[in-house]
């Protein structure tokens, strides 16, 4: 059983609500300026979830190990397998 990301197709897509209210984030305010400072750092990164590395990795784990698994021990996983070559 592997895991699957489930993709709607675009009729299937819920609407945007129309009862959000904006909530103006003042332009002194210590978030604001954290984002304005690192903004450019995080621009277009993706990050993978679990489910997006399972398929690289379920030849050398099962789907429950790897549920079961933290970040960071996935992590180093991935790596050890990329330096060895075997993915």
């Amino acid at each position: 059983m592997a895991i699957e990301k489930i993709i709607y197709p675009p009729e299937d897509k819920p609407e945007k609500p129309t009862n959000v209210i904006p909530f103006p984030v003042p332009e002194d305010s210590p978030l604001n300026n954290w984002h304005k400072a690192n903004k450019n750092k995080y621009k277009n990164k993706k990050i993978a979830s679990v489910e997006d590395l399972a398929p690289y990795l379920t030849n050398f784990y099962s789907e429950k190990q790897l549920m079961q698994m933290s970040e960071e021990e996935i992590k180093n996983i991935l790596q050890e397998l990329l330096d060895k070559g075997l993915i």
